[in-house]
């Protein structure tokens, strides 16, 4: 990986394999200082660079979480080497991508979730129905989200729609079950 100008600023150009260019838009950018030595400015790393660019979803997807799941998974599966533990990995993942319009469903197996979650924006956010957190739609109360002194969900300040469905939530001592506010 190459890059033009002294250090990433606006409008500069990342020159990755394949030649293609990536221009920054004033994203602050880290550097891998052991590569300066070969060159007259500093190369940002491929974490750095994999960070600032989101992933663009290019189709429907499901992110499966189970009580057996761990957060070291994919959660591209429904089994308990391919989910994720808990729903806020979920969340995170998802917040990191770019929605492209697609929809995204984070299926939620029947079980009991202790941690709090907090929803987050996410880019390329379409319309309402395009970010669903769902359980059990037979049996909502197979699928548990209960926390003590916590909301269950917490929305501060989003402009992305998140659908939570087929799913008990409980607060003990204090918290909602799901609060949001601008």
């Amino acid at each position: 990986v190459t890059h033009t100008a002294g250090s990433l600023g606006s409008n500069n150009i990342v020159t990755g394999n394949g030649g293609a260019d990536v221009k920054d838009s004033g994203v602050s950018i880290d550097t891998d200082s052991t590569f300066a030595a070969n060159s007259d400015s500093r190369v940002p790393t491929q974490k750095a660079v994999k960070a600032a660019i989101r992933d663009k979803v290019t189709f429907n997807r499901t992110y499966f979480v189970r009580t057996d799941g761990s957060d070291s998974n994919s959660g591209l599966v429904n089994s308990s080497g391919g989910a994720f533990l808990t729903i806020q990995k979920a969340v995170d993942t998802i917040a990191a991508l770019d929605l492209n319009g697609f929809t995204i469903i984070v299926q939620i197996a029947d079980g009991t979730y202790t941690g709090a979650i907090s929803l987050k924006n996410v880019a390329g956010f379409a319309a309402a129905g395009s970010l669903i957190i769902k359980g059990n739609n037979t049996t909502p109360a197979n699928v548990l989200v209960s926390t003590t002194s916590a909301d269950c969900f917490a929305a501060n300040g989003l402009s992305s729609i998140w659908d939570i469905r087929d799913l008990k939530v409980q607060t003990t001592t204090s918290g909602r079950g799901i609060y949001a506010d601008n």
